[in-house]
């Protein structure tokens, strides 16, 4: 393989003793291109002989660049998915004036021979217009976040992202609806939760991540700290209490798991700017 770039991030590189798991599924390496004018790639022996060959997923986010394979030319540019299939030689660089930024995954294995046998992609090279930067967000999330405790549960995940790309690739039915971020289905686990109580720590074990990096993506996601958002869930829950029922303080602080009336009155203030009772006395000039 020859490769000319200045940037590139990878956030996953193959470990021999990795390469294969129980999912069917392997990964080689992840990443993202940033734009380069000097871009290159070639491909001049079919990497992944030993798996029956390697597939190379991309998505151009933006920018533009030609792929070369078998005396054919193809251009691909923003908004572009594109599959080089396995045991496919090729190579291909980005446009100097217009170089792209793309995301990647090469992955191999019996699942995936499988499923493209099934879907009938026999051909070296697909390229679909369709918005791909979800998918390869929600797989770059999995794999920053990838440890031996959870490395097959990611290669499943990831496993479902990819089938989902492969119908959008073979133009089955209406595209798939893109799978949620990991941000997203931690908000989602959080909305859903009846529990009075809801522990970072135990919500990074159900996700198979570290509190640290709970709290990072959550916040980058929508500026706010998971433990912030599901205090003001329930301070928000404690207001449609007081608006609807007669219930005493102490007994809603209890049933959203604060430890003492004192406690809940505080964090109600710093989030309604009243206290408690004070909210409940206006309730007569709200109705």
């Amino acid at each position: 393989m020859i490769l000319r770039a200045k940037r590139e991030d990878y956030w996953y590189r193959f470990r021999w003793e990795n390469l294969e798991n129980e999912s069917g599924m392997y990964l080689y390496f992840c990443g993202t291109t940033y734009p380069d004018p000097k871009y290159y790639v070639e491909r001049t022996v079919p990497p992944g002989l030993m798996q029956g060959g390697m597939y190379v997923l991309e998505y151009v986010e933006s920018g533009r660049g030609p792929i070369e394979m078998y005396g054919k030319k193809t251009e691909v540019g923003a908004g572009t998915l594109f599959l080089l299939n396995r045991m496919t030689v090729h190579r291909y660089y980005a446009d100097p004036a217009d170089p792209f930024k793309k995301h990647w995954l090469s992955f191999t294995g019996p699942l995936c021979h499988a499923i493209t046998d099934i879907l009938g992609l026999q051909e070296k090279f697909y390229a679909v217009p369709c918005d791909g930067l979800p998918y390869f967000r929600r797989i770059i999330e999995r794999v920053r976040g990838m440890n031996d405790a959870n490395r097959l549960s990611v290669h499943r995940e990831i496993a479902e992202i990819l089938l989902h790309l492969f119908y959008l690739i073979a133009g089955e039915g209406v595209a798939c609806a893109a799978p949620l971020t990991l941000a997203e289905r931690i908000k989602q686990y959080i909305d859903n939760s009846e529990a009075p109580e809801l522990y970072l720590g135990e919500i990074a074990e159900r996700f198979q991540i570290t509190k640290t990096y709970l709290i990072r993506v959550f916040h980058e996601r929508y500026g706010i700290t998971p433990h912030r958002y599901i205090t003001e869930r329930k301070i928000e829950s404690a207001r449609a209490f007081f608006d609807r029922t007669d219930a005493r303080i102490a007994e809603v602080a209890q049933m959203l798991g604060f430890g003492s009336p004192q406690y809940f009155s505080r964090v109600f203030r710093e989030c309604v700017g009243v206290t408690p009772g004070e909210y409940r006395k206006m309730r007569f000039f709200r109705t």
